[in-house]
C-alpha cells in the first residue's frame, strides 16, 4: 500500500519524501524511511517522477512526471477508479 498511496499523493501535489512518510503514517499507522526512498529512487530512474529542491534548505520534492501520470492512469483503469 506504500508504493500506491506514494503515487497517488504525488499525483495531488508535490511532497518532500518526510512529507510522504507522515502522511502515510497518518493513512496505515506506520512508514518507514526503507519503504519510501527506495521506491521514489526506483520512480526517478524509470523518470516516473522530477526531484527538485524547494525552501531556504534545498529540500529534496518529488513531482510526477507525464510518464509518471500516465502510469497512475494506467494502475487505476486496471484497479477501478481510484
Amino acid at each position: 500500500m506504500v508504493k500506491l498511496s506514494t503515487l497517488l499523493l504525488l499525483r495531488a501535489s508535490p511532497r518532500t519524501g518526510y512529507e510522504l512518510m507522515g502522511e502515510i503514517k497518518q493513512m496505515f499507522g506506520n512508514s518507514s524511511p526503507s519503504q519510501v526512498y527506495p521506491f521514489l529512487a526506483e520512480l526517478q530512474k524509470k523518470k516516473y517522477i522530477a526531484v527538485f529542491k524547494r525552501g531556504s534548505r534545498d529540500k529534496k520534492s518529488y513531482d510526477l512526471t507525464k510518464e509518471g501520470n500516465k502510469l497512475v492512469d494506467n494502475i487505476s483503469e486496471k484497479t477501478g477508479s481510484i
